[in-house]
């Protein structure tokens, strides 16, 4: 594999403290919103105890999909995320 490959694919996936800086959560949020929900799509490779990692294409999705344009859109988007 070149390097320019690796580094590629480097920039292409995130682990979590990486993702959390990249979405402006806490890893603790992150971590969180994976568990109960609500958070970006991830992957876990390695097996059942392997590691996280997320697609930036997703987080860039998930970003996306809680772009407002006014702070009732935003009031709303969030209860309508607690109530889910």
């Amino acid at each position: 594999m070149l390097i320019a490959d690796k580094t590629s694919i480097q920039n292409q996936y995130m682990r979590v403290p990486q993702a959390a800086a990249y979405t402006g959560l806490s890893i603790s949020t992150l971590n969180k919103k994976r568990l109960y929900g609500g958070g970006p799509a991830f992957s876990r490779v390695g097996g059942s105890r392997g590691a996280i990692i997320y697609a930036r294409e997703d987080l860039d999705a998930w970003i996306a999909a809680r772009r407002v344009g006014s702070t009732a859109e935003a009031d709303a988007l969030a209860a309508q995320n607690a109530a889910a």
